[in-house]
């Protein structure tokens, strides 16, 4: 009986007694895992190489825990045991969820609040291949307050989008058949996902992608979808996106979709815990009209949104998107709303810089939502959203000051909401406020003077610079009539408030100061 910690990746490795053509396809084996007070894990195992077959388990309560396996095969039937599951090591909180009484929001199980900021790097899995410095673009992206990281599985990978290198696939040796897994590749898929969960990063997990070359049969897809589940949903920090861009997927129509997210929602072991649900959604094509709505609110499988819009509209639109997006009580990811250097080298239409994406990024975030980044530009060894190798761009100052105000100041963020109302007179001005108007925060992308109208009461306010994580003490406000915000300049700024206390109604003019 092995003692392990709470939320930790189990592995049971079984042999098959039998003899296969294809064990991928010939060969099945699944466990009964029973815990403290009967709660039980239904988890599939799947192949690995040769004769040998894995199952991957992670306890979700501590205490006595034991399986029981089934399978044809009398090598890999009725095998049993048990472990002793102890507190977590430090810093693990659980699965990634949506929070059922803040569903805007994520949570780990445990209850710590987990706030999303997601980077692209696509071919994370051919930097790992080429032997490049896949680890310091993780390592980088946690120390910059990166939370979250999107990558393929299933693709033709060469080392980066420039240059030739060492290629592989998930499919057989030349990547075409899909009825044949190359374990090489998976390894390295778990290589990848080891590593991101040690340092604390979610793997937004695509297992399909927009080309018509990475895919088969409905029925081998859906089986390599499986295959994927039973691998990697006991790994903590994945969640699910079925695929990239699905619109400009050939052959396959919304109904694959809708079969392949709820086969996900009713089989991932750890699909749900305490009425809340692991994030599981799908990629649109961008697009006003395509990544701006999400396409799949009237299923019963997703469990949060994810748009694709944004790329050179104002950061008015991509607030009002934002909002538009909010009845359906999921959180709301925009993973493609624009990246460092995109419309410079690529599009030719310019004034994409550093203010425009941090404007960008804080009108989602100031809407409710979460958003993902990506580095796009030119180097000679490729572009940083395919190739995973890590440059050094100040914009990753703006984000790691985004993170650390959103995740140390104290602010209840999930229970806030979106109240634009709350200001006038404001130029492209955003806020976020409890429903009693106790705790707010004010965003003003182009600075200037604004009014804010808050209930009765004195309040604390501060400044934030989001250049540069300056956090600057206010005088005091008094609630009850308009006050005036008037910033430094015209740059963009950062007002939170709290109330402290109650107080007569009082015409109050209060000018920021830097």
């Amino acid at each position: 009986m092995a003692d392990v910690p709470r939320w930790s990746v189990q592995e049971i490795t079984l042999t098959a007694s039998g003899r296969y053509n294809n064990p991928y396809t010939d060969a099945r084996v699944s466990a009964t895992f029973t815990g403290p007070g009967g709660v039980s894990h239904e988890v599939g195992g799947f192949w690995y190489e040769g004769n040998t077959f894995k199952i991957r388990f992670t306890p979700t309560a501590e205490g006595r825990w034991t399986y029981v396996t089934r399978s044809a095969d009398k090598g890999l039937n009725n095998q049993k045991g048990s472990l002793t599951c102890n507190a977590p090591k430090a810093g693990n909180h659980g699965f990634i969820r949506r929070d059922a009484d803040h569903p805007h929001h994520f949570m780990y199980d445990d209850g710590t609040r987990y706030f999303m900021l997601g980077t692209t790097y696509y071919g994370i899995l051919s930097t790992a291949i080429a032997g490049d410095t896949w680890k310091q673009a993780i390592d980088s992206c946690a120390h910059y307050g990166i939370t979250k990281i999107r990558f393929r599985v299933n693709i033709k990978l060469c080392k980066n989008s420039t240059q030739p290198g060492p290629c592989s696939s998930v499919w057989g040796s030349d990547g075409k058949d899909h009825d044949q897994l190359n374990p090489a590749h998976l390894r390295l898929v778990d290589e990848v996902l080891t590593y991101m969960n040690e340092r604390g990063i979610v793997a937004d997990l695509m297992p399909f992608d927009s080309q018509e070359s990475f895919y088969g049969t409905d029925e081998q897809d859906l089986r390599y979808l499986r295959y994927l589940m039973a691998r990697y949903a006991s790994y903590p920090n994945v969640i699910w996106c079925l695929t990239n861009e699905f619109q400009r997927v050939p052959n396959k129509p919304r109904e694959f979709w809708n079969t392949a997210g709820t086969i996900i929602r009713q089989h991932d072991p750890y699909a749900s815990y305490k009425q809340n649900l692991r994030p599981l959604s799908i990629h649109p094509f961008g697009g006003q009209s395509n990544g701006a709505q999400f396409q799949f609110h009237d299923q019963p499988w997703p469990v949060h949104v994810i748009l694709q819009s944004g790329r050179f509209v104002p950061a008015d639109t991509l607030n009002v998107i934002t909002l538009r997006n909010r009845g359906h009580n999921m959180p709301i990811v925009n993973d493609e709303f624009g990246y460092f250097d995109d419309d410079i080298r690529e599009w030719g239409k310019g004034g994409y810089n550093q203010t425009v994406h941090r404007n960008a990024l804080w009108s989602i975030y100031l809407a409710g939502g979460y958003a993902t980044i990506g580095d796009k530009a030119q180097y000679a060894d490729g572009k940083p959203y395919h190739s995973a190798i890590w440059h050094p761009r100040p914009e990753y100052a703006d984000l790691k000051h985004l993170n650390t105000f959103f995740t140390k100041t104290g602010l209840p963020y999930w229970a806030m909401e979106p109240a634009n109302t709350l200001v006038s007179a404001g130029e492209r001005t955003y806020a976020l406020a409890t429903g009693d108007g106790k705790m707010g925060i004010v965003y003003a992308a182009a600075g200037g003077t604004a009014q804010l109208l808050l209930p009765y009461g004195t309040y604390t306010a501060h400044l934030l610079d989001p250049r540069t994580g300056r956090d600057t003490a206010l005088p005091n406000w008094t609630g009850g009539q308009p006050v005036t915000l008037t910033c430094p300049d015209t740059q963009d700024w950062v007002v939170y408030f709290r109330r402290s206390g109650q107080g007569l109604a009082q015409q109050v003019s209060k000018t920021v100061k830097d």
